[in-house]
């Protein structure tokens, strides 16, 4: 009997013991839980901050990229539009200059054809003087 007893007391120590022994393992699990979480959610944190990054030079790669193909879109517009200015200014410039000439050669002969009228009509008033002289005599 005397070892029941023993077993009987050390029962309740032993569960006194296990309480203190939960009592400091609880104190010490929440210590210990957060600094376990906090590695968790650091290297979740890594983890998740890992791929963002990632993905980000990629789509931002990805926008430089498109960004500098609508830049370089942009600019072959603007020259596009600029060549097509200057050819048209060549065109207008080349168009005043043919109607320019053209205008010089209608005038030259007007003037020549009216020179020619006056000669004409000079050498006509000169015959009829002639002829008008020439038959009384």
């Amino acid at each position: 009997m005397l070892q029941i007893k023993p077993e009987a007391s050390t029962a309740p120590q032993t569960s006194e013991a296990s309480s203190s022994t939960q009592q400091s393992a609880v104190s010490s699990m929440p210590q210990e839980q957060p600094a376990s979480q906090q590695n968790q959610e650091a290297s979740g944190r890594d983890t998740v901050a890992t791929p963002g990054p990632s993905q980000e030079p990629t789509g931002s790669v990805e926008q430089q990229t498109s960004l500098n193909d609508r830049l370089e879109r942009a600019k072959q517009l603007i020259e596009q539009k600029r060549n097509e200015k200057e050819e048209s200014e060549n065109q207008e410039v080349k168009k005043n200059e043919f109607d320019r000439r053209h205008t010089g050669q209608e005038f030259s002969k007007s003037k020549r054809d009216r020179e020619e009228r006056q000669s004409q009509d000079i050498v006509n008033q000169n015959q009829g003087r002639q002829s008008k002289g020439a038959s009384p005599p």
